[in-house]
């Protein structure tokens, strides 16, 4: 090896040279021989391999990020403990940039791939491999740079989990606004009438979206689920109402789908139940029963009094297969009572308390 000082002020042009692939034939014995207090002083982890791929040279923010420091001369091509392709898959080391860059010759510049520390630690890194060629052309070694991107890496996979998780929200929304519309068409006697209840129900569904997102969609308590519905009839503290159950908070799918259920109680006691004439009143308990481990039931009781004698009605409307529907696509099971005093309903659903909802 030529025996060549330079001094610390030459290193910024010695790398600006280097990455930009300028083949000086000095590039390599400056990296070799620079002091290595200037080496470790760089803000970016940098390494040094020699023709046969033999790591002679690396800096302190190399070694912090591979999590190691390897022994000179003893690790080949990169001195990661593992490699990893952005798919997972093992990357063999002399497949690396600095691998390719020495048997191609070629610059590699900006690949992505994924380190793995001695302790299991994973991180992403973003690597530039540069060749370096004396003035016979031949290669002389090669320089590689390695930058911690694993911030990015992970801002950019929670950005598809999102877009992922709306996509899906979209999706329920839409069959949910279907499902709707139709069985609302099918059972209104006029254009009025299925104006008047659609409109009613797409708040519903509207009012029940803006609790989660008040929420960051992490979920909604089935006290606040089943005031939201209550209140415009009775205000929030009217005796009329009683309500009774631990605190539990439902996941989103579950928590929009009992909201349109209680929409649909509640209407159903304003328009002819106990909220439509005074003294009336309605009370809802909820609890969860164990079943083993982390399963539970989830069921919750909806009984009115005091409000006009109840017939049971001749055909099924949409109210009441809405409930039942609901129910079935929970995994669990409504029992819905037309008794004289007033409705009665039971509905009991298979819920993970890990999970926050009903098991899917």
């Amino acid at each position: 090896m030529a025996d060549l000082t330079h001094s610390d002020a030459d290193l910024p042009r010695i790398l600006a040279r280097t990455f930009a692939g300028e083949a000086a034939p000095d590039n390599f014995s400056a990296l070799a021989e620079l002091d290595q207090t200037a080496f470790d002083a760089l803000p970016i982890a940098i390494c040094l391999c020699a023709p046969d791929g033999s790591l002679i040279r690396f800096n302190r923010p190399a070694a912090e990020l591979w999590g190691r420091a390897p022994r000179i001369g003893e690790a080949r091509y990169c001195g990661s403990w593992r490699l990893y392709r952005t798919d997972g898959s093992p990357l063999p080391h002399h497949q690396s940039p600095s691998g390719v860059a020495l048997r191609t010759g070629e610059p590699v510049v900006g690949q992505e791939l994924e380190l793995e520390q001695p302790g299991g630690r994973r991180l992403f890194v973003l690597v530039d491999a540069n060749p370096l060629k004396g003035a016979d052309g031949l290669v002389r070694g090669v320089v590689a740079s390695l930058r911690d991107i694993t911030a990015r890496s992970d801002a950019e996979a929670r950005q598809r989990q999102l877009i992922e998780e709306l996509n899906h929200r979209v999706k329920n929304t839409l069959a949910t606004v279907h499902a709707l519309a139709s069985n609302t068409a099918r059972n209104a006697a006029s254009v009025d009438e299925f104006k008047s209840r659609f409109e009613a129900r797409l708040v519903a569904l509207s009012q029940a979206h803006t609790l989660l997102g008040e929420r960051d969609w992490r979920g909604v308590k089935v006290l606040d689920l089943i005031r939201q519905q209550l209140e415009p009839c009775v205000g929030r503290d009217s005796a009329r109402v009683t309500l009774d159950g631990p605190d539990i908070e439902l996941q989103a799918q579950l928590a929009v789908s009992l909201s349109m259920m209680f929409h649909e109680l509640t209407t159903n006691a304003a328009k002819y139940g106990p909220l439509s004439v005074a003294g009336g009143r309605i009370a809802v308990a909820w609890e969860l029963d164990a079943v083993t481990g982390d399963e539970r039931t989830l069921t919750l009781r909806w009984a009115e009094a005091g409000g006009p004698p109840v017939v049971r009605p001749r055909r099924t409307g949409f109210g009441t297969r809405l409930i039942k529907s609901i129910a079935d696509g929970l995994n669990g099971r409504a029992d819905l009572l037309f008794e004289p005093s007033g409705v009665r309903l039971t509905v009991s659903i298979p819920f993970a308390a890990r999970a926050g909802g009903a098991v899917q």
